[in-house]
Parts: C-alpha cells; structure tokens; sequence
C-alpha cells in the first residue's frame, strides 16, 4: 500500500476496497484526512499506525471489524466515534494515542480488547456500551486523565490491570 508516504496528507478509498490490508497506511507522518469507501468492512492490523498527524476518519457504511493496532501512535487524534456497524476491535487499537480526550464506542461490541486505550493519557471518559460482556486486561491502563467511566450493565469480567495506573 502507502507505508512510509510521508507526504501523502488524505485519502478516499474507491467503493471496490472491501478490506485494508495491515500496515497500509503505517508511518505516513503528514496523513490529516481518511475517507473509508462505501464497502470498506475490515481493517487488518497496524492500518494507520505511526500516522501522526491523522486527526479525521470518515467511516464508511459497513466497517465490521477493526484490527490491532491500527491507531497506534496517531498522537493529532482527539476525538474519536466508533460507528455501530463495528462488532470487533482488536487489541492496542488506540496504544499511545496521547491526545485522545474523547471517543465514542459502538453500541455492538461485546469485547473491549486488551490495552485498548493503554496510554490514552489526555483520556477523560468513556462509556462501555451494554452490549459489552468484557473489559480485557490493560484495557485503560495509564489512562491518567481518566476521570469518568461507565460500565454497561452486561459487563461481567474484567481482566487484570484493565484500569492500572489511572489517577
């Protein structure tokens, strides 16, 4: 794909893309702007890693699944909605997203994945949906910003650490 583009700064998928390949987009440093195509469904990992000027995902329709790490390091993220198309988020998905204040999770999901938000440190809030059943392991942890969360009411596990070192 585009790994290493560091002057590629948008892109809009063409509505024949179904899947993003994993690391597709990783390391291109001036990325702002992604538009997902009308038929994007899965994003395999590391999709937008290291893209650390990204600030803006326009979802598509029908995304289902997003893989792990595919956020990683993208430090111009603030804000962000998860749309309720997705049912799976892989683990590390926001890892060292250090500007994320908010996000918005999808009202699908029935895992929130290990280490999730792990080093979200600017994170104030988050609501865990009542479809959710578990939180995984490290899922907020070194979240240090982290002031409110609110535990849907299927929720019946969660792991070791998932909220370690939040103050």
């Amino acid at each position: 794909c585009f790994k290493g583009c560091s002057a590629l700064q948008a892109f809009t998928f063409p509505a024949t893309v179904k899947e993003v390949r994993g690391n597709c987009f990783e390391n291109c440093t001036a990325l702002k702007t992604v538009n997902l195509g009308q038929n994007v469904t899965t994003f395999v990992g590391r999709a937008f890693a290291g893209c650390t000027s990204l600030t803006t995902v326009n979802w598509g329709p029908k995304v289902q699944k997003i893989g792990r790490e595919n956020f990683y390091g993208c430090t111009s993220l603030t804000s962000i909605t998860i749309p309720d198309t997705v049912t799976v988020m892989e683990r590390n998905m926001f890892y060292k997203c250090e500007n994320l204040e908010t996000v918005k999770l999808s009202e699908n999901l029935t895992t929130i994945p290990e280490a999730l938000f792990d080093s979200c440190t600017k994170l104030k809030s988050c609501v865990i949906p009542d479809s959710a059943q578990e939180i995984e392991r490290y899922a907020f942890e070194d979240c240090s910003s982290l002031e409110s969360v609110v535990i849907g009411s299927n929720v019946n596990s969660i792991g070791i650490y998932a909220f370690s070192e939040c103050t």
